[in-house]
């Protein structure tokens, strides 16, 4: 039986990398495998909750305060200790900073840890002068101690490792979906277009994220405005929560918006509302790679991204990139573009399939590098 950590350099949410680790474990053939979970912060997402208590796992919290872009040397001592206490085969660690990442590594290899994984679930905006010294100083610890680097693009993985140490160590490791659950169904976009009240006639404009500025959703308020007024009949819906949000609703109200836009939160059936949308609009101001965007285009829809979202992400031919700073006139345009063409939107499923975005395959892959 080997035992497994996976370990989180964030509060345990909704975010993208808790959604991989959970949903490919879940697909996973456990058999052999012991896995527990650690955050030092706070875990507020009972479905995983859930889930953790039905593994008969153990979920470490320390709920230190999570204060991102300060110093995180305070995690040390509790993690050490975890590690120490409980002598695991193999470490999984997940996290969007390098310095956790980095710390996280040497503690696993000095607790006597046989292999560590290191998972980039993230890229940036723009490097700068600090994050390429963050990035150089933690490069030795990398290269020592990790075992293996993995993640979803080569954007994300040489966002926060050098491309000589990735290119030794590393293997892309797609973030598989469950298929099915996302294909297309007109019953359920029938039904949901109704519950949201679109009529026929409107276009539904989707976008599933983080209420966070990367996420860029002020950008969507901005070109909904532009939408409306050119007489196109169309509504937003954004699902998702953040810190955001706030200024999200502020947007809305400043744009004379409000009987256009539906914020809803977070929701356990994303699936049924992505059937409901005719859109997805995903302005990222950066990606590591953009589940959400391939759960869309599962769904059949048409996407239209962000050139700082990975080109990784385009699966079907219903996909257009577009710089942010191009005029509101310009993705409004292509948005139009992208919704005249006709096409059969439960086709996508085996656009993905054949592209290796299924989860069991996703599943199978990370159990073979657990156990290599």
């Amino acid at each position: 039986m080997k035992k497994i950590l996976e370990a989180f350099g964030e509060p345990i949410l909704y975010g993208g990398q808790e959604a991989f680790v959970f949903r490919t474990i879940e697909n996973m053939n456990k058999k052999g495998l012991k896995f527990d979970f650690l955050t030092p912060y706070y875990a507020d997402n009972p479905d995983y909750i859930s889930f953790i208590k039905s593994l008969n796992s153990t979920l470490y919290s320390f709920n230190l305060p999570f204060n991102v872009g300060k110093n995180r040397f305070n995690v040390v001592n509790a993690y050490k200790k975890i590690l120490l206490d409980n002598q695991y085969d193999v470490v999984h660690i997940n996290s969007g900073s390098i310095s956790i990442l980095a710390l996280f590594t040497l503690y696993a290899k000095k607790a006597g840890v046989k292999k560590v994984i290191v998972h980039s679930h993230m890229s940036g905006k723009n490097k700068n002068v600090k994050h390429e010294v963050i990035k150089k100083i933690y490069a030795p610890i990398f290269s020592k101690y990790a075992d293996v680097l993995v993640a979803p693009t080569k954007k994300a993985a040489y966002w926060q490792f050098s491309k000589k140490i990735f290119n030794k160590k590393g293997r892309i490791l797609k973030n598989g979906i469950n298929i099915q659950q996302y294909a297309y169904n007109i019953g359920t976009r029938e039904h949901y277009r109704n519950k949201l009240n679109i009529s026929d006639h409107e276009i539904l404009i989707g976008h599933v994220g983080r209420l966070s500025p990367e996420k860029n959703q002020i950008f969507l308020i901005k070109l909904l405005s532009y939408f409306i007024k050119n007489n196109t009949k169309a509504k937003l819906l954004l699902i998702g929560a953040g810190p955001q949000e706030k200024s999200i609703r502020m947007s809305i109200k400043q744009n004379r918006l409000e009987k256009y836009v539906q914020l809803i939160g977070n929701v356990d059936n994303v699936e049924d509302y992505l059937q409901a949308m005719d859109l997805f609009i995903f302005p990222s101001e950066y990606e590591g790679l953009g589940i959400a965007s391939i759960e869309a285009q599962d769904a059949g829809l048409p996407v239209l991204a962000s050139t700082n979202v990975p080109l990784d992400i385009k699966v079907t031919d219903n996909v257009m990139f577009l710089d942010l700073n191009l005029s509101l006139k310009e993705w409004y345009k292509q948005s139009l573009k992208l919704l005249s063409r006709k096409y059969d939107r439960a086709e996508n499923t085996n656009f993905l399939k054949k592209q290796g975005y299924d989860i069991r395959n996703t599943a199978e892959k990370l159990k073979k590098i657990y156990l290599g």
